[in-house]
């Protein structure tokens, strides 16, 4: 569960206070017509810029610690990496040095000089290897130093293994080293967060305590402007009855017109009864004479449209007459054509007739009248 701030009280106070004032801001006629005070407003001002000025301040100054702690940071970092790159350059290092091709295991059997690294067909007299009937005695092939190069090979095992573990063990101190330099940078930084940290708590007590100063002290200053503003409401307030008392627009004892006989705008208080009379009689002059006009319109319209009625009915009799003739004229041109295309169909006829190779009974009745 959260725990209050020791000024919450204080800050629910001055909100209340605030909101009490805003309210009667608000629902006072006068003040809301007139205007605020304005030293008041001044004072707001100030304090708004004072407190932008002090939180500037503070987050430069939050940078500031923090661009110190980032760069801190990036040092450690910076030297962990190095530390990092050099212990893969050597592990690299180690690895071609050691994990080459030909120290793999299988090695032997990929190697091109295998034959000529292989052993002799025997060590010496004593070789296990060649029995009695071998055959592998032969003159001048006797090898002398067989003794001497496996000492050799036995001083070269151990130096090979020693070195190994030398580098091993120096493998495993410089693992130690970084792990311990490693450790000792994170705990200068978490050192340094901590002292950062207790220097911001610090600082953030301090700004309470003065918050809190400012804030009692705006409280008295308010309350000593509220005090101020109920002794000004008062005066106010005789000021106005004493106004309401004496003025001659409010008891209405004024005179309601100038010189010239115009009314006063500022302390006309409505017409006289005999005034509101001419004005409703004139209103009824008004009404008469309108609707007098608008029956003279009407009968106007009427006889306008009367008029054209009349026009109209004539234009359609002479365009009804027109169409008549029109019918008739086609009527009669309709029968003349149909007359001539009957008499020029029977001409037609007559020369078809004429025009044929047609035999008559007179082409027989010439045969057989006379000997020849």
């Amino acid at each position: 569960m959260a725990t209050q701030s020791p000024d919450f009280p204080d800050q629910v106070s001055d909100k209340r206070l605030n909101e009490l004032e805003r309210r009667k801001r608000i629902f006072d006629a006068k003040t809301r017509i007139m205007g605020v005070d304005k030293n008041a407003l001044d004072i707001q001002c100030l304090n708004k810029q004072m407190q932008r000025e002090w939180e500037r301040q503070e987050k430069q100054s939050e940078g500031s610690n923090a661009e110190a702690v980032n760069v801190r940071l990036q040092l450690i970092e910076t030297a962990k990496s190095q530390k990092q790159r050099e212990s893969e350059k050597a592990c690299r290092d180690w690895s071609l040095e050691n994990l080459h091709f030909g120290a793999r295991r299988e090695f032997a059997l990929n190697d091109p000089h295998a034959l000529k690294k292989d052993l002799p067909a025997r060590l010496g007299d004593d070789d296990p290897r060649c029995g009695p009937s071998s055959m592998q005695k032969f003159g001048g092939e006797e090898d002398v130093r067989t003794l001497e190069r496996k000492k050799q090979e036995k001083v070269e095992m151990r130096n090979t293994l020693l070195q190994q573990k030398a580098e091993k063990k120096a493998r495993e101190q410089a693992y130690k080293d970084d792990h311990m330099s490693y450790q000792k940078s994170v705990m200068e930084a978490n050192k340094l967060r901590q002292f950062i940290e207790a220097n911001e708590a610090a600082e953030q007590r301090q700004e309470q305590m003065e918050i809190k100063n400012e804030n009692l002290a705006m409280a008295d200053e308010h309350a000593q402007r509220k005090k101020n503003q109920i002794d000004r409401n008062s005066a106010l307030n005789v000021s106005e009855l004493q106004h309401h008392l004496s003025d001659g627009m409010l008891t209405e004892t004024a005179n309601h017109y100038n010189d010239f006989g115009r009314i006063r705008r500022d302390a006309f208080k409505g017409a006289t009864e005999q005034e509101i009379e001419d004005v409703a009689n004139e209103r009824i002059q008004q009404g008469a004479a309108r609707r007098a006009q608008t029956e003279q319109a009407k009968q106007a319209a009427l006889e306008e449209a009367r008029l054209e009625e009349q026009t109209r009915q004539v234009l359609v009799a002479m365009e009804q007459d027109a169409q008549r003739q029109k019918r008739d004229r086609a009527k009669k041109l309709a029968a003349e054509n149909q007359k001539l295309a009957l008499e020029q169909k029977a001409a037609k006829l007559v020369a078809n007739e004429m025009n044929k190779n047609k035999i008559q009974d007179t082409f027989y009745t010439q045969f057989g009248n006379s000997i020849r």
